[in-house]
């Protein structure tokens, strides 16, 4: 399985650079690689992708292992995780919480905490492919009375790897003081485990 990406293109729009997304086999694999190239060459389909679904509201993004639920309404992060290795996915194996969303809390100096749950500014498919699906979340920590410091959130999906890699970056656009100070920073996943 390929997923290419063109980076930059000649003048002519032939490809100068591209980032290609495969599958190696593993060490000592009777199997090896080989790159075709060309316009006669049919790219095989790619069994156990990463999928996602879109009705406008939320995302559903998912992995041979794992799924998660972005929700356009309620978070900068995932609303929902599921994780089976079958890739059976249902109530028995959802690990958050339902009620509580995972959130990223920034706390200030006067021990305000300013969340990233609440409508992002941002939900977009950077990326969708079969082997790799990336996607951006954006908006502002806040809270009831106002905002600090915007996010943005990258949830990098791989077909096999049963994990999601995840980057979150914060940005300083408060308009007071030259430097604002936080007492701290912090990630919530509240996991549904056992019946408390």
């Amino acid at each position: 399985p390929l997923q290419p990406r063109a980076l930059v293109r000649w003048p002519d729009h032939s490809v100068k650079l591209a980032l290609i997304d495969t599958v190696v086999p593993p060490a000592g694999a009777a199997e090896g690689l080989t790159l075709e190239y060309g316009h006669q060459v049919k790219r095989a389909p790619v069994s156990g992708g990463v999928t996602v679904a879109d009705d406008g509201h939320k995302l559903l993004v998912t992995a041979p292992t794992i799924r998660m639920e972005f929700d356009r309404k309620a978070s900068g992060l995932f609303t929902r995780l599921w994780r089976d290795p079958a890739g059976q996915f249902g109530p028995q194996t959802l690990l958050t919480d339902p009620g509580r969303p995972a959130r990223v809390v920034l706390t200030d100096a006067a021990g305000r905490a300013y969340d990233t749950l609440g409508a992002p500014d941002k939900v977009e498919v950077e990326e969708a492919g079969a082997l790799r699906t990336v996607l951006l979340l954006e908006g502002h920590h806040s809270d009831d009375n106002g905002e600090l410091f915007t996010y943005r959130v990258r949830m990098t999906f791989h077909a096999h790897t049963p994990a999601v890699l995840l980057s979150y970056r914060f940005g300083n656009d408060y308009s007071g003081d030259e430097f604002a100070l936080l007492r701290g920073i912090r990630l919530e996943l509240p996991l549904a485990v056992g019946d408390d």
